[in-house]
């Protein structure tokens, strides 16, 4: 309702200091490696497209963003490469891939008939324009939340609206400091990261 937006309206200064701090601590290296991830990471998912006439671009970061959730980025693209080639040999039996069931069997579905209208969900559906080259909007992860000053048990509230203040709140520290906002998400992502590992 009305009052929930405004509790996330005041939320969003403190979100964003919080967010602002995390920068600020970046290395050089980190800033690099971030302004860098979604390049790397589109070539990545753009070297399966063509193959066949349904494994296009969108296919590719479709089934990319749909596996996503839960996984590492290493084991999300072992998955994709696995799927690209159980279907291009026009395999009908789901290979076994990391990922949450309800997303391996959509992805899976898109990998065979190329249908990218299924792609759902605040987090899936960023990661996605993120990978078909949209850096105007941010990938909110449990990285995201946890850097953004939440708790990360949060992040089955990151539905809806308040992932688009969120969102907006990312945005408006990476105008802030001049990068796109996945350029700033990907920053923050290295850096929050690499004090956790």
């Amino acid at each position: 309702g009305c009052d929930t937006v405004n509790n996330y309206k005041r939320s969003q200064p403190h979100w964003e200091r919080s967010i602002m701090r995390c920068f600020d601590s970046a290395s050089p290296e980190q800033c690099h490696n971030g302004v860098e991830w979604y390049p790397q990471a589109i070539a990545t998912v753009n070297s399966y497209a063509g193959i066949n006439s349904v494994w296009t671009r969108e296919t590719s970061a479709a089934v990319c963003a749909v596996l996503s959730p839960r996984i590492t980025w290493a084991e999300n693209t072992k998955a994709l490469s696995r799927f690209h080639k159980c279907a291009c040999e026009g395999l009908q039996l789901i290979p076994s891939v990391a990922g949450l069931r309800q997303n391996v069997e959509r992805a899976w579905y898109i990998a065979h008939s190329g249908d990218v209208s299924v792609v759902s969900g605040p987090k899936v559906s960023s990661f996605y324009a993120n990978l078909m080259g949209d850096f105007s909007r941010v990938t909110v992860d449990s990285w995201m939340a946890r850097a953004a000053g939440l708790p990360e048990s949060s992040m089955s509230l990151l539905e809806g609206r308040r992932y688009a203040h969120l969102q907006e709140s990312y945005q408006k520290c990476a105008v802030k400091v001049g990068y796109t906002p996945a350029q700033f998400q990907a920053i923050i992502w290295v850096t929050i990261r690499g004090k956790h590992v």
